[in-house]
């Protein structure tokens, strides 16, 4: 998984315009896959990066296109860290999945979400994101607890408030975690074994309507 992941991560690197460094293939690096605007906690990213930077050797990637404010902000940010933040500003369907193959931990701290697609992407990919509990992510992500730990249902990290010191914290415990590799490599066990196709959400509905009693409309006496 180790060697396959660095190869998905080199891929994402270059298709991006990045040469290849020591610290970018080996530390953690947490990735965002969508679109550059409010809803997505895209915001609360980038307040939380600095601390992360300070307080990890963390590198970033970023794919994805939106409000010109916050595309601004990637921007700057790396022209800043120019060798921990690696961004692609637009819409490539092909990198996006790069990203999500190759680096450590997705971020997706979204103020709302009814479905959203990427978190199970990245679970199918072998890289443990962290969701805001909201919406589809909340059904989707189990957050890495004791309990979830030892029933091995842990797939990820969940918060609860859209704030930045919630998601600051949740990206801190993700970091930490992936040191500890015999947890991480349960963590994404479990994540990749998850089936959210429709193959499987058929049978669900298939057993909710066997399930259902039958009610008969009776005429008015």
């Amino acid at each position: 998984m180790a060697k396959a992941k660095r190869r998905n991560r080199g891929a994402m690197l270059q298709a991006m315009g990045y040469e290849l460094k020591r610290h970018a293939m080996d530390d953690p690096m947490i990735g965002f896959v969508g679109r550059l605007v409010y809803q997505k906690g895209i915001d609360l990213l980038l307040d939380a990066i600095p601390e992360l930077l300070s307080r990890t050797a963390a590198c970033f990637a970023f794919v994805g296109t939106g409000e010109s404010a916050l595309e601004e902000r990637l921007r700057d940010l790396s022209a800043e860290y120019p060798d921990r933040i690696f961004i692609h500003l637009g819409y490539s369907e092909p990198i996006g999945h790069l990203l999500e193959a190759g680096v450590d931990i997705f971020a997706m701290p979204s103020r709302y979400e009814p479905c959203g697609l990427n978190q199970m992407y990245s679970l199918r990919y072998g890289t443990p994101p962290v969701v805001r509990r909201t919406g589809g992510l909340a059904d989707t992500v189990i957050d890495l607890t004791p309990a979830t730990l030892e029933s091995s249902t842990a797939n990820g990290f969940v918060f609860d408030k859209a704030d930045v010191e919630q998601l600051t914290s949740a990206l801190l415990r993700a970091v930490e975690t992936h040191a500890q590799q015999d947890i991480w490599q349960q963590l994404i066990q479990n994540g990749m074994a998850q089936d959210f196709s429709w193959n499987r959400s058929a049978q669900d509905y298939l057993k909710l309507y066997r399930g259902t009693p039958t009610v008969r409309k009776t005429e008015d006496a």
